[in-house]
């Protein structure tokens, strides 16, 4: 997140986008298995010790220096290849401005399963240059991957929660820093064609985290498209954006967390002077505190780092409910050298931090805040064995400038099993006027034959809990 330009001024707003129209129920999720473990402890313990050999680092995967994208494609596959029955692959729906698959892993005991755990969703590198990020979310995988069954925490947080971790948001501005062609690069390459054509354009492109739907165009984002903080032509103009707008859309997320260097801060909305402390202000702060206890970082508003708009934590926040925060990883540069930046930072061993267990124990509070339900809201009811549960809402939100605005629209579903319970965010959705928007889900209830059995307005506040019947 951490850049090196003064913000231009705004310029002028595209026109604004027209509503969408609250979508129809889908069709039952497709069924899918996963291969049975014989034993996960045994499957956890045979996958760290191949990942540890002689002269490894304390890191789960063992390394001792930061990751390709192509090396960081081939571990998520290693993932799903020494734990299937917890970890499956995630394949994003837009490809990257140069055509690159942007990829993750969702991690979770009956991961196949559409079963109403909430979300924990875990985001690396909007920004090419900082490498860290990307290390330290692959880690946290592996780390997941090697502890369940074995360490009581971890099982206990995978049977609660989902998590979903996408180390690379941006893979052409990555790998273009990565390899050393701009190691400096920040955005991705929108308006080229060929990877040549944006390494040799080093400040083209737009920057990720200016580029979300919330207050794009405001203070912190720049209209100049050579700026470092380019925000883009319209909100969402990118795909690697859509994509992560796709994803948190269709499901509960009820924490995210974005990544970024180097400035050893937890970041909590909003990001800007003129903007009210958000209406969760109180929860947001205790969690934040609970997050720097563990890495050492401060806890702070994100404008009082400087001030952004279009940011990934404020657009997820505004629009679902569901806690985001950008967390910047500790240093002196966007990529330190690998021990400080990602081993020490990861492990909470790093001498300038009074960290009490890391980045690592960080993300654990963090996912375990995902499946607070005192942080979230709640559906229980009855509901015949296999039928379809459809939770939507729809709205369109202002930009920066109220004239312009862009549609959302949120769906997710879980299948139930009979009685269900599903963890959800609350409907009521946070204004940036410090106040609540009084909104309701839509929840539609399909049985396995396709009838429907139930559709009514759902209200839910945060820690709120109702109980419907579909039976």
């Amino acid at each position: 997140m951490m850049r090196r330009c003064t913000p231009v001024l705004l310029a002028a707003l595209v026109a604004c986008s027209a509503p969408v129209a609250s979508p129809p129920p889908p069709p039952p999720p497709p069924t899918s298995t996963v291969p049975a473990v014989a034993d996960p402890a045994a499957a956890a313990a045979a996958f760290e010790r191949v990942t540890h050999p002689g002269g490894a680092s304390k890191l789960p995967s063992g390394r001792a220096g930061y990751r390709t994208y192509a090396e960081v494609g081939t571990d998520l596959g290693s993932l799903v290849t020494a734990r299937p029955d917890i970890v499956k692959p995630v394949k994003l729906p837009f490809k990257s401005v140069l055509g690159a698959e942007v990829n993750g892993v969702e991690i979770t005991h009956g991961v196949a399963a559409a079963d109403g755990k909430p979300v924990f969703l875990l985001l690396g590198a909007h920004h090419a240059g900082e490498w860290p990020t990307a290390d330290v979310s692959v880690e946290f995988a592996y780390d997941l991957a090697q502890q369940d069954a074995r360490d009581p925490r971890v099982t206990a947080l995978l049977d609660r929660v989902r998590v979903i971790v996408v180390p690379v948001v941006n893979p052409d501005g990555y790998d273009i820093s990565r390899s050393g062609d701009v190691e400096a690069k920040r955005r991705n390459c929108a308006g080229f064609t060929t990877r040549a054509a944006c390494v040799a354009a080093p400040d083209g492109g737009v920057d990720l985290n200016r580029n979300y739907g919330v207050n794009w165009g405001g203070v912190g984002s720049g209209s100049d498209t050579h700026a470092d903080d380019f925000r883009g032509s319209a909100p969402f103009s990118e795909p690697e954006t859509r994509n992560v707008r796709d994803l948190v859309s269709s499901r509960q997320v009820t924490v995210l967390v974005s990544l970024h260097t180097f400035a050893a801060m937890n970041l909590r909305p909003p990001g800007q002077r003129t903007t009210r402390d958000t209406p969760d202000e109180a929860v947001y702060a205790k969690l934040g505190e609970a997050m720097a206890s563990a890495n050492g970082y401060r806890s702070v508003r994100s404008r009082e780092l400087y001030e952004t708009s279009g940011s990934t934590s404020e657009w997820s926040y505004y629009t679902t409910g569901g806690l985001g925060f950008e967390t910047e990883l500790g240093g002196d540069d966007n990529h330190d050298p690998f021990q400080r930046a990602v081993i020490d930072q990861y492990l909470g061993t790093d001498p300038f931090l009074r960290a009490d267990g890391g980045t690592r124990e960080s993300l654990l509070r963090d996912a375990e805040a995902a499946g607070d339900r005192t942080l979230h809201a709640v559906v229980t009811g009855t509901a015949p064995a296999g039928a379809v549960l459809t939770l939507t809402k729809s709205f369109t939100a202002p930009t920066a400038d109220p004239s312009v605005s862009f549609p959302s629209s949120l769906t997710s579903t879980m299948t139930a099993p009979g009685a269900f319970t599903w963890d959800v965010n609350p409907s009521v959705r946070p204004g940036r006027d410090g106040k609540v928007v009084p909104e309701d889900w839509t929840l539609r209830c399909t049985r396995p034959d396709g009838t429907l059995a139930l559709e009514k307005p759902v209200r839910l506040a945060r820690g709120e809990q109702v109980a419907v019947d579909c039976a």
